[in-house]
């Protein structure tokens, strides 16, 4: 064979995938070796822990370690992620071609895999393929992270790779928060199931983001400005007009966001603007003590309540970024709310599905309390939902979530309202500049208007609870 084709993500290599490779040179003989770096546009992740620069680094040393023993000539090439797919091998091969002077086909190519699966897909593609089935990066990983047994990853990773992490040894700190994060899933998420595209446009829209931005821009204290759940850093764009001298830092932990918001920065939404995205679990510590001037949670905090311990993870949060502010430094939040009344019981009717809707939230909704009942009664002919104000706002909020709804069920809006606020503020010593809770206009207009009945216990009609608050806080 003329070409010999490596795909792979290229993290880290073992001495058993180096030792595999050195036995089949030895064996075989090849003009070109293609490098092909899958995933190349996914990083911030278990899957993918290593971001392109370092792994085209790993590449290159493997390659100078190769040379000194076997003549050929090479190229690396990176592909961008790609859903698992029948024409996953047919889709790296364009690639390659596309973006190099070589014709691979399954004439003139041998292809050489680390895994099972991608080895097989090329062989369903007519290629003949060498697959080794080796410790990879992901055991090494484990070992090193996860059961703390550094002799067996040292040990175990081949000199090329050592050499790398010897030379650029902050990429054992890298990717130990990311394989140490107890939240972030295996390619880079919070939840499996999230629609990021979706996500984004509801969340980052322009006519959102001038909504979100109006409600906190007179409270904001120049200086260093951090979005802490950042998402697409579409908030910065305001920002960035309105505060272009400030430092504007970006914390997000999901690496599909962190693509995005690095994107925005390379399209120059942000102007002159220094604009820095950090990948960080908000419960750890990000910021030294008195190093921030206003940190921004913009529907964030009810994620830090949901997806770790709750009251406990959000007191931890609190004072870390009480610590974090200097003196005269502000908390600026914009989240759901809950409703002041939370025990007391209503009557709900969903006119748009007779309330098989709400049954189907109850069974899928990850935060139902023992006290969350209900029961479907009759009035005036109608079936209305009899529960607690609680549980029918979580409904009225999470209802119309249809593409991220399996998502949407892990996390509690209503987990706290107006005066559990003021309480749990005070209490991690912030000064209460602003608390305002109200009624979202849209949400009302498009979401609950001729669409939901709210009654009473007495049965009379009642206004919708309120959707969001408006939290400034300062040191």
């Amino acid at each position: 064979m003329k070409n010999l084709l490596i795909p792979s993500r290229h993290i880290i290599y073992s001495n058993g995938q180096y030792n595999s490779l050195i036995n089949h040179l030895k064996n075989n003989t090849y003009e070109n070796i293609v490098f092909a770096i899958t995933s190349s546009n996914l990083n911030n992740c278990k899957y993918s822990s290593l971001d392109i620069l370092y792994r085209i680094n790993m590449v290159d040393s493997l390659i100078n370690s190769l040379k000194k023993e076997f003549d050929f000539k090479h190229k690396i090439v990176c592909i961008p992620h790609f859903y698992k797919t029948d024409d996953f091998a047919s889709n790296i091969i364009k690639y390659v071609n596309y973006n190099t002077e070589l014709d691979l086909n399954n004439d003139n190519t041998h292809v050489f895999s680390y895994g099972k699966y991608l080895g097989e897909v090329f062989i369903k593609n007519g290629y003949s393929v060498t697959i080794e089935i080796q410790v990879d990066h992901i055991k090494l990983f484990e070992k090193l992270y996860k059961e703390k047994d550094e002799n067996y990853f040292w040990e175990n990773i081949s000199i090329p790779s050592k050499y790398v992490f010897e030379n650029q040894d902050e990429i054992i700190n890298k990717t130990e928060k990311i394989w140490l994060d107890p939240i972030l899933k295996e390619t880079g998420s919070i939840t499996e199931t999230r629609n990021y595209h979706t996500y984004a446009y509801d969340m980052s829209n322009e006519e959102v983001i001038n909504f979100k931005y109006n409600d906190i821009k007179p409270y904001i204290v120049e200086g260093k400005i951090v979005d802490e759940g950042c998402a697409d850093a579409a908030l910065f764009i305001p920002i960035s007009r309105d505060f272009p001298d400030s430092d504007l830092i970006g914390v997000e932990i999901t690496s599909d966001f962190i693509a995005r918001a690095n994107e925005r920065i390379r399209e120059g939404f942000f102007g002159g603007s220094f604009v820095n995205i950090v990948q960080a679990n908000l419960l750890n510590k990000i910021f030294e003590d008195n190093f921030v001037d206003t940190v921004i949670c913009n529907s964030t905090l009810h994620e830090v309540w949901s997806y770790n311990n709750k009251r406990e993870s959000l007191n931890n949060y609190l004072k870390l970024k009480y610590n974090q502010l200097r003196s005269g430094g502000r908390l600026i939040a914009r989240d759901v709310v809950g409703p002041e009344e939370p025990n007391k019981i209503v009557y709900m009717r969903d006119n748009t599905n007779n309330n098989e809707l709400f049954k189907k939230f109850m069974n899928d909704f990850k935060q139902v309390r023992d006290i969350d009942t209900y029961e479907e009664v009759e009035i005036n002919g109608e079936k209305f939902i009899k529960s607690n104000l609680k549980i029918i706002s979580e409904y009225l909020l999470h209802k119309d979530y249809e593409d991220n709804w399996q998502s949407e069920m892990n996390e509690e809006f209503c987990h706290l309202n107006t005066s559990s606020w003021q309480k749990v503020l005070e209490e991690n010593n912030f000064k209460i500049v602003k608390l305002n809770a109200y009624k979202n206009k849209w949400i009302e207009e498009n979401r609950l208007k001729d669409k939901i009945i709210l009654l009473d216990e007495n049965k009379q009609s009642i206004d919708f609870p309120n959707t969001n608050i408006v939290i400034v806080a300062e040191r």
